[in-house]
């Protein structure tokens, strides 16, 4: 599984979007999102968008530099749009769609995986409350994960608090719809 890009059709674009350093920082970070429980495919569309420099490639763009199938681009990004990591937008004028990392899309990720810890640890109270005390270890190591889950939920709650705090976010500028309406 490892071996995702190589085991691809390779890019014959010689005017490849991004480099032959920035290609294997695609595959680093395609590697750790694998290993985080990512689909392949999508783990590299998020490494190349991470990468660009565009800050939005196209369908075609994304399947050309990945050299992966149409299905596994269009899969990936219904992936990743639903995880509210990657968004479209259409430029006037154009009917292509462009594909981007949602700048707030960690934000997103992080207060999942926080109210995850705390929503699976209430499942754990069921499940233990369904089970009997002829495996005492396992329910032990259930009620130690039952903790941890909690504590880990109550402490990330805090220190996102403070990071909040510390790192009150800046005010945008508006964006130009049109530059002619600024003259």
């Amino acid at each position: 599984m490892e071996q995702f890009l190589t085991d691809c059709k390779p890019c014959t674009d010689p005017h490849r979007m991004i480099s032959e350093q920035k290609r294997h920082l695609v595959e680093r970070i395609g590697l750790f999102n694998e290993h985080q429980g990512m689909q392949p495919a999508a783990a590299r569309v998020m490494g190349l968008l991470l990468v660009s420099e565009e800050g939005q490639l196209t369908f075609e763009e994304i399947q050309q530099e990945l050299g992966i199938s149409k299905s596994a681009v269009s899969q990936s990004l219904s992936l990743l749009i639903s995880q509210r990591q990657v968004e479209y937008i259409t430029l006037p004028g154009q009917r292509k769609r462009y594909f981007r990392l949602r700048a707030d899309g960690w934000r997103f990720h992080i207060e999942d995986t926080i109210e995850g810890a705390l929503e699976y640890s209430k499942i754990l109270r069921e499940v233990l409350r369904h089970r009997d005390a002829r495996t005492p270890e396992l329910n032990q190591s259930i009620t130690q994960l039952i903790g941890l889950l909690e504590l880990l939920h109550k402490t990330l709650k805090e220190t996102v608090k403070a990071w909040q705090e510390a790192y009150p976010p800046e005010p945008v500028p508006p964006a130009v719809q049109n530059p002619a309406d600024v003259w």
